[in-house]
């Protein structure tokens, strides 16, 4: 028991060298991101524990943790931590984690909730005060069996699901990507951010998209498709859609993502450009594959006139529900309007070069960024 636990004081200082890197071992270096070394249970094995731990404040690196509460058991191998919980940010962690390494094939089940964690105030402990401000939730629950990590991922089963249920985009979110995307802000509410939702059932290693949903008041952003924990693979499409006139102008082009974890590839969707916008679009498309927001910014030719989507995506995806771009009930009418699009008018030509220019100057900053999300 304690009433404060400051972890600097058991941690490398920042001007400390780094370790050296350890020898390439066999069976590393094979492109994938979980690896395939046996997991290093067998010190679960040499001692049997009861541990009951209350710390009224942890510190740690800038952030700070209340109310930490946990207790473990380990016999024969097999160590549960149950229950544990903590609060952060004001919201409150807890779970339960069961490892079983007494099987011949380890066991895991790991159980995690999160409730009301301000993600403004965990910002703000990191001097950023200047991103974004809102509550997130989180539902965690998985298990599965192997004796490495990648085996364990293969047949992974369970869910994962992460909600943002209000909050609001602030003018350093959007530097961050682009100073552009400041122009969007005109209009009331375009900052708001309605929901955020990251929503996969995982059965046998498959995750499938239930929901990815992100929607301020003037843009919604949808994905759709799978990850399979197994190979390391990406079958994803992402859709932006303006949600009002103000901003239907901008650029709304779908994007393809797939590749592997450690080397994800991307493409847009050419029947989705609308005239001269290819070129801009192209170069930014990169943003919103990352759900970052600057490819709503490039502006179109005014001439160019793309349809509206007012359909209400965080109503669905909030209750649990799979979201379909374009096929969810309408926020105002029930009805299901048509998905976005360009106008009747046909476009006018692209000079080939150019669109074949942006796409390969974006390519490497996109590939450098994807490989940063999901990569090592």
């Amino acid at each position: 028991s304690s009433s404060l636990l400051g972890l600097d004081e058991f941690l490398p200082k920042d001007d400390a060298k780094p370790a050296p890197p350890e020898p390439a071992a066999a069976g590393k270096g094979d492109g994938r991101v979980f690896p395939a070394d046996p997991l290093p249970l067998d010190g679960l094995k040499a001692v049997d524990a009861k541990v009951s731990l209350k710390v009224a404040k942890v510190a740690a690196k800038g952030m700070t943790i209340t109310d930490l509460n946990t207790k473990l058991t380990l016999v024969n191998g097999r160590l549960e931590v149950k229950p544990f919980g903590l609060v952060v940010g004001g919201g409150k962690i807890g779970g339960n984690v069961l490892l079983d390494a007494a099987k011949a094939t380890p066991a895991l089940n790991l159980a995690v909730k999160g409730d009301k964690v301000d993600f403004g105030k965990l910002l703000e402990q990191f001097q950023l005060t200047d991103i974004a401000k809102g509550t997130i939730g989180m539902n965690i629950a998985v298990r599965g069996r192997g004796q490495s990590v990648r085996r364990l991922m293969a047949g992974l089963d369970g869910k994962a699901r992460i909600v943002v249920p209000g909050g609001r985009l602030e003018s350093g979110a959007l530097n961050i990507v682009s100073s552009d995307l400041l122009n969007m802000g005109d209009s009331k509410g375009d900052k708001d951010i309605r929901c955020a939702v990251i929503h996969f059932d995982i059965n046998k290693g498959m995750a499938d998209a239930r929901a990815i949903v992100f929607e301020t008041g003037g843009i919604s952003v949808v994905g759709t498709g799978s990850a399979n924990l197994a190979d390391e693979t990406l079958k994803l499409r992402v859709d932006p859609r303006a949600k009002k006139t103000s901003v239907a102008t901008l650029a709304m082009v779908p994007i393809d993502i797939a590749g592997t974890f450690a080397e994800p590839d991307w493409a847009i969707d050419k029947a989705g450009l609308v005239g001269n916008v290819a070129t801009g679009a192209a170069r930014t498309v990169g943003a919103v594959a990352t759900l970052g927001l600057s490819l709503l910014v490039e502006k179109a030719v005014k001439e160019t006139v793309m349809k509206t989507d007012e359909n209400d995506y965080c109503g669905p995806a909030l209750a649990g529900k799979k979201v379909v771009p374009g096929e969810m009930a309408s926020a105002d009418t029930g009805a299901k309007p048509a998905p976005s699009g360009t106008s009747a008018a046909p476009p006018p030509a692209e000079k080939k070069e150019g669109v074949g220019g942006a796409l390969e100057g974006v390519g490497k900053g996109i590939g450098g960024a994807l490989k940063g999300l999901f990569g090592d």
